[in-house]
């Protein structure tokens, strides 16, 4: 009996017929993503590109805050983050080890087209972000400025012809304290329109500097503003103003608060005693 049963489900499996099959396949659509990477506007599947896209949804799931944030959903993407001007990426391995304000980034960074330049510009906070591109692979035919490794391609969101506005508080360890604010307002209906954020990031320091007895190693004092005013006269043309601003604070942290090289060789002489070298009060 049992045997009979199993055999009369496999007869209904085999059942359907190829029609029935084909009308159930096509009802399923692929949902469309649109990428600028070839500096237009494209449908993913037709762009011969590795492309990692991600959108605002997408972040904000992920709890993407910074640029250095984005190597952990990104597959061979690795950004530093050092709170300082020394920000190193690189993408399958590709990458710059030269630091300084003159260099180019082998993997560039581009905020609405913008070519951000070094490092110190890529550690702010994203704010009102629509999409990142990671484009992975060389790609100085379109983006050129060294960009032998890849690119990372992001879109903040336009204005709109819909009154809105929105703000938001957060806190968190090491008091960790952010404001986010934005707000869009339609000048001309469905003609100007405006745009405006801001941030506000202030953290107090986790690492404690011995010498000092002063925790201030890696505290943040950070914040951006946006602009934008988009004019659409008509409907093939558009004109957007882009006014960004951005300064930190922050504090980088102690890789040696005692000691170092120099007094390492001074301790082998006899001439630093070894208490000088004691870290274990270092608070983290």
């Amino acid at each position: 009996m049992l045997l009979n049963k199993k055999i009369s489900l496999l007869s209904i499996g085999f059942a359907l017929s190829p029609s029935n099959v084909m009308a159930e396949e096509s009802n399923l659509e692929i949902e469309k993503i649109i990428v600028t990477a070839q500096k237009r506007q494209q449908n993913l599947q037709e762009v011969p590109i590795s492309v990692a896209t991600f959108n605002h949804d997408d972040l904000k799931q992920a709890g993407i805050v910074t640029i250095s944030d984005l190597a952990n959903i990104t597959p061979g993407l690795t950004i530093t983050n050092t709170q300082s001007e020394e920000t190193a990426i690189s993408m399958r391995g590709i990458g710059s080890n030269d630091f300084g304000f003159s260099s180019d980034e082998s993997i560039p960074i581009y905020l609405d087209g913008v070519y951000l330049g070094t490092g110190v510009s890529t550690l702010g906070d994203l704010t009102d972000i629509s999409q990142i591109e990671v484009l992975k692979g060389p790609q100085g035919t379109l983006f050129g400025r060294n960009a032998i490794g890849g690119a990372v391609n992001i879109t903040t969101a336009q204005p709109t012809s819909e009154q809105e506005a929105h703000f938001t508080v957060g806190y968190g360890v090491y008091g960790l304290k952010t404001q986010t604010g934005m707000v869009n307002i339609p000048l001309i209906d469905d003609e100007l329109m405006l745009r405006v954020t801001g941030n506000v990031r202030t953290r107090n320091g986790w690492q404690n500097n011995e010498a000092t007895n002063i925790t201030d190693g890696y505290a943040q004092d950070r914040w951006n503003t946006r602009a934008k005013l988009l004019w659409a006269p008509t409907e093939s043309l558009s004109i957007t103003l882009t006014l960004d601003t951005n300064e930190e604070n922050d504090h980088s942290g102690y890789s040696n608060v005692k000691g170092g090289d120099v007094a390492n060789l001074l301790a082998q002489y006899g001439l630093l005693s070894d208490s000088s070298q004691d870290i274990t009060g270092t608070k983290v």
